[in-house]
């Protein structure tokens, strides 16, 4: 039994989408797209869905916290050099929950992780140095939620967060706008912004010089819409085409390729009090700053939705791990996609 929103999810059938067939963005080659390869590692963390995971600049490692397996709640850190996993032992950490949203902001140097889901929703702070876990005490901070998304925009120098379910109802979600500058939360107040959305996936697209934000789940059933924000307001995107409406995604900026990269997911309709996750997504998408365009090559990871997913310079490409997949359950593979 799982509680993503406060309900029990149960599983639906669903019919396949048809997706359009893969078409490289100008300056790219057809012959060579990116592939995903298995990692295999000594050792990793047990199986989670809805962890956060972010790329460290400063200590040069990938950091993995918390998130939901099999017997609830984690509150355990990891962090992974390109090679293995290893367990952190620290004496404080924030408390176990999933859904929680983090990203590195290399104003302070540090991860910021803010909010999640506990048992009820959260709105604490706290940062990490690679060492220390700190909870701050910001003036000012967002209400509790869970499911918001948050990505470092050098535009405006501050980590900005968007979204997410404030824990009552299938439809209280909330569309609000936030800026963290290392001190304390501010809420903006953009001229027109997405509609009231959880489970979205955002990313910083360096190429573009705007954060990108994609899909999402409503209250009623999943968005395909594109996003971006260009640090005053939101824009909503016309482009012709696009991932297939859905919710959980993961998504980042790869380096390599100069382009944002998209995977998985899951369609969410509703009915009454509960909701129902269909058809898990194991499809890559890239975004070029204008259009999308679906990777096909090779062998992918096992659909999936809430995996979480960061760039390491290291490797040149992007690490994903974890989710879940609605029939298999809570998933604790690694896979590099370069």
């Amino acid at each position: 039994m799982r509680a993503k929103f406060g309900w029990a999810q149960v599983s639906a059938a669903v019919l396949l989408v048809a997706v359009p067939a893969f078409a490289h963005p100008a300056g790219a080659t057809a012959s060579t797209p990116p592939r995903w390869n298995s990692v295999s590692t000594k050792a990793g963390p047990p199986a989670r869905d809805a962890s956060s995971m972010a790329y460290d600049s400063k200590t040069r490692t990938t950091i993995l916290f918390g998130g939901e397996g099999p017997g609830g709640g984690l509150d355990d850190t990891w962090s992974f050099t390109g090679r293995d996993w290893t367990d952190l032992v620290l004496a404080q950490s924030p408390s176990a929950r999933w859904d929680a949203t983090m990203a590195y902001d290399p104003e302070i140097g540090k991860l910021v992780l803010f909010g999640g889901y506990g048992g009820t929703v959260l709105r604490d702070t706290w940062t990490f140095d690679g060492v220390t876990w700190t909870r701050l005490s910001p003036p000012e901070s967002p209400p509790a939620r869970a499911n918001a998304s948050m990505s470092y925009d050098p535009v405006t120098g501050t980590l900005i967060l968007f979204g997410g379910w404030l824990g009552g109802g299938l439809s209280d979600n909330t569309n609000d706008t936030w800026s963290f500058n290392g001190t304390t939360w501010t809420r903006l107040v953009p001229h027109r912004s997405p509609p009231d959305l959880c489970h979205t996936a955002m990313a910083f697209d360096t190429t573009s010089g705007q954060l990108v934000l994609f899909g999402g789940f409503d209250g009623t059933g999943t968005e395909d819409e594109t996003w971006t924000f260009s640090g005053h307001t939101w824009i909503r995107m016309a482009e012709h085409r696009r991932p297939s409406d859905r919710a959980g995604s993961t998504m980042d900026f790869d380096k390599a390729l100069g382009m944002i990269v998209l995977f998985g997911g899951t369609a969410i309709s509703t009915s009454g009090s509960q909701w129902f996750a269909g058809m898990d997504f194991n499809d890559t998408w890239e975004f070029n700053g204008r259009s999308w365009a679906e990777v096909r090559s090779g062998p992918k990871p096992l659909a999936r939705w809430t995996a979480t997913m960061a760039y390491v310079p290291s490797l040149h490409g992007l690490v994903l791990f974890g989710g879940v997949n609605n029939k298999s359950g809570d998933l604790a593979d690694t896979w590099r996609l370069g």
